[in-house]
């Protein structure tokens, strides 16, 4: 008789196919929920890099401007001296800082459609328009 229990015992030891697929399955949706908020925070991050870059660069232009009494024609005359820029007093930004987040260059236009001079980063996407957080990012929003 005692060997009829430990058999029984020993046929109950492991776990059936349903039940391991089960917790994979519960494993693979909780990973992906995780990964895809963390995806999306990196992304979110950029963004609020980009906006921070804009503000800065375009306080960087005015620097320039009161230095020089000129505006910027582009974002290389902060970087290096223009021939025509008389008390030029940069550079006013790195080249590093010359990059948004996702490494294309600022683009700075004076003068902008929106202001005086406009600094933008064309986003995710790096190409004018797009929509959401490929949108682009202007000094003027």
């Amino acid at each position: 008789m005692k060997k009829n229990i430990n058999s029984a015992k020993s046929a109950q030891a492991g776990f059936s196919l349903i039940e391991i697929l089960l917790v994979v399955g519960i494993i693979a949706f909780l990973a992906t929920m995780v990964a895809t908020n963390v995806i999306g925070q990196g992304e979110n991050a950029k963004v609020t890099n980009a906006k921070t870059g804009v503000r800065s660069i375009a306080a960087k232009a005015s620097s320039y401007y009161l230095d020089t009494g000129a505006a910027p024609g582009s974002i290389d005359d902060l970087l290096t001296k223009p021939g025509n820029a008389a008390n030029w007093k940069g550079p006013y930004i790195t080249e590093q800082q010359s990059k948004d987040p996702w490494g294309t260059p600022y683009v700075l236009k004076s003068p902008g459609e929106h202001t005086e001079m406009d600094v933008m980063s064309y986003g995710s996407d790096k190409q004018a328009g797009g929509a959401d957080r490929a949108a682009d990012i202007g000094n003027w929003q």
